[in-house]
């Protein structure tokens, strides 16, 4: 699955992460060309997916952190 943010913003909202991966989607993850920014968890919660790619990615601000992966 690719998730291309197409130059905008995710925005934050209180108590998530941004993007979380479930357990049932975890090879083939792309998120890229965008800005993450302020949510109250990580701004990437990639710890199920087994394959993963981050491309062209501004994270700024987000409380629990960046990109968590099991990578």
């Amino acid at each position: 699955m690719t998730i291309d943010l197409c130059g905008f913003e995710m925005i934050g909202a209180i108590g998530t992460d941004a993007i979380r991966v479930a357990s049932g989607l975890n090879r083939g993850l792309c998120v890229r060309n965008g800005t993450i920014r302020e949510w109250s968890e990580q701004a990437i919660d990639a710890s199920f997916a087994q394959s993963a790619e981050f491309k062209d990615l501004r994270i700024v601000r987000n409380f629990g952190g960046g990109i968590l992966s099991s990578m």
